[in-house]
């Protein structure tokens, strides 16, 4: 029997690739962050174990992330079709036979508002799964204001920079414990941004690119990030990313002294070393310099 195209996992984001959106990869990736006083442990160990923790989308500061509408549009055939495989999939029975007579039943009576309820249904689902992936968020640059006082404690935070040239392209391992069918490394894609939701029509088999959709698709109200995206669909977590690719840390324009020598202190045995930056305000314009520091 000819499968549903609604039948291809959304989670297999390798699969769709071709359908992220275009555009020129930086020479640089740059994460904003802060040490938290209560917990430096979670600073210390991107520079002692070369690690990044990937967080749920559940935790993000925009409840519009990673929202979709849906689209029921589609004919009768491709409706019929659709019906059957969730029946197939879903029902409580196996047997051929009853599940064309529930599915009959069901259509005459219930017919587009069946494909409304299974719609539904396949958007919590949906839902649900792209909660439980971990992402990790950069940025394609290192002196936005506005991110600095956002996500680097009110510029009292550094900014980490990382390589991706083509001799040394931004990777990560994917979770090691539950690979899945993602690759042993992951690299970042670009968010596309937007005034509407990405429509997603999982009886014509957006289904299959609708972890993509999601991901990577924000209000654009965010454009001034210029955010790059990397996913595990194995989960959130911490996952490591290979030593050659830290090459800078930026200090913020506030950043305590203190919290200076502590980053010092982490970097004093790393291989290759690191280069350090301060942010600087400029004397004439609403902007920060980035400048070499020894």
């Amino acid at each position: 029997m000819k499968k549903n195209p609604a039948s291809a996992s959304p989670l297999v984001l390798k699969k769709g690739e071709d359908r992220f959106p275009s555009r020129p990869a930086p020479s640089h990736f740059y994460k904003y962050k802060y040490i938290d006083d209560d917990h430096p442990e979670y600073s210390s160990r991107i520079f002692t174990h070369n690690e990044l923790y990937f967080c749920s989308v559940n935790k993000f500061n925009d409840p519009f992330d990673c929202q979709f509408q849906v689209d029921s549009s589609c004919s009768e055939a491709e409706r019929r079709s659709y019906h059957q495989y969730l029946l197939e999939k879903y029902g409580t029975s196996h047997d051929r036979h009853k599940i064309q007579e529930t599915l009959d039943a069901a259509e005459q009576h219930l017919g587009p508002g069946l494909t409304k309820f299974f719609d539904k249904m396949a958007q919590n689902q949906t839902i649900r799964e792209v909660g439980q992936w971990g992402l990790y968020c950069l940025s394609a640059v290192p002196n936005n204001i506005l991110m600095w006082a956002h996500y680097a404690n009110a510029h009292q935070g550094f900014c980490l920079q990382f390589l991706n040239e083509q001799s040394q392209r931004f990777r990560v391992k994917s979770n090691p414990e539950e690979r899945g069918e993602t690759p042993e490394f992951l690299g970042p894609f670009p968010v596309r941004y937007s005034k509407q939701y990405p429509v997603v029509n999982f009886i014509r088999g957006d289904r299959m690119t609708v972890g993509i959709k999601t991901c990577f698709t924000k209000a654009w109200q965010w454009k001034y990030e210029q955010e790059w995206r990397i996913v595990d669909i194995n989960g959130p977590g911490p996952h490591q990313f290979l030593p050659q690719c830290l090459t800078g840390v930026i200090f913020g324009c506030r950043m305590l002294e203190e919290h200076k020598k502590l980053i010092r202190d982490w970097c004093k045995d790393r291989q290759p070393a690191i280069t350090y930056y301060e942010a600087k305000q400029s004397e004439d314009s609403y902007s920060l310099n980035i400048v070499e520091i020894s």
